[in-house]
C-alpha cells in the first residue's frame, strides 16, 4: 500500500555545520557531538531501541526510524501519549498535507504567532497494511474525536502492549481518506523523499505552496 508522509524539512537541505567547518572535518565534529547530544546517541544506539525482527531493512533507514527514536511525553498524538514513537502517514498527498495543515495550526495557536514560514517534505513510500489493526468500520466515536485523544491513546497503548504493528483508521481532517499509525519499522517496506512544501502562516489560516525544485 502506497503512503505519504509529510515532515518539517530544510529545502535545500544543510549539513549542520556548512559554512563553518570543512566536509573533510564533519565525521570528527560529529563524533565529538554525540558525546552530549542524546538524539546522535540515540540513534547509534538503535540497536538497543529497536529489536532486530522489527527493523526497516531499506533504503534510507533514517526517515524511517526517526519518530521511533526521537518522541517525548510533551508531544502526545492520536494514539500515543509520547511514551513510544508513531510513525504517521495517509494514503494521499492530499490527506497528509490536511493531517500536517491541523496539526500546525494548533502549533502556531499554542505559541501565540502572527505570522511564520514552515519548510516541509513529502516522503512516499510502500507498507504492509496486513499486518495493522484494522478500525475503519469503527462507529466508536472516541477512537474518533477530533480534539480529544483519551480513548484513542488508551486504544493504541493496548495495541502496543498486545505486540500490535500498528493501526488503521479513517481520517478526521480530510472526508473517505485513510491514515495509518505504524508502531513497528518493519511495516515500512520502502521510503523516498518526493517533493518540498512551504506552510505559510498568516491570520490564522495556512498556505501551502509547492517548490518546483530543490
Amino acid at each position: 500500500m502506497k503512503f505519504f508522509r509529510i515532515i518539517y524539512s530544510r529545502c535545500p537541505s544543510v549539513e549542520l555545520y556548512e559554512g563553518i567547518a570543512e566536509e573533510r572535518n564533519y565525521d570528527i565534529l560529529n563524533e565529538i557531538e554525540s558525546l552530549t547530544n542524546p538524539r546522535v546517541r540515540e540513534e547509534e544506539n538503535i540497536t538497543t531501541i529497536i529489536p532486530e525482527e522489527d527493523r526497516y531493512t531499506g533504503k534510507h533507514p533514517a526517515l524511517v526510524n526517526a519518530p521511533f527514536l526521537h518522541h517525548s511525553t510533551d508531544k502526545p498524538s492520536r494514539f500515543s501519549d509520547g511514551s513510544f514513537g508513531v510513525f504517521y502517514c495517509a494514503d494521499s498527498e492530499e490527506c497528509a498535507i490536511e493531517e500536517t495543515k491541523y496539526h500546525s495550526l494548533k502549533f502556531y495557536e499554542a505559541t501565540n504567532e502572527h505570522s511564520a514560514v514552515a519548510q516541509m517534505r513529502l516522503l512516499t513510500g510502500e507498507l504492509d497494511d496486513t499486518l495493522l489493526a484494522d478500525i475503519t468500520s469503527a462507529e466508536n466515536p472516541d477512537l474518533y474525536s477530533t480534539i480529544d485523544y483519551t480513548a484513542s491513546q488508551k486504544f493504541g497503548l493496548e495495541i502496543k502492549n498486545s505486540g500490535g504493528d500498528g493501526i488503521k483508521y479513517r481520517s478526521v481532517r480530510r472526508q473517505n481518506s485513510l491514515c495509518y499509525a505504524v508502531f513497528k519499522p518493519k511495516v515500512i517496506k520502502s521510503i523516498k523523499d518526493s517533493k518540498f512544501y512551504e506552510y505559510i502562516f498568516k491570520d490564522g489560516q495556512i498556505e501551502v505552496k509547492k517548490y518546483k525544485s530543490c
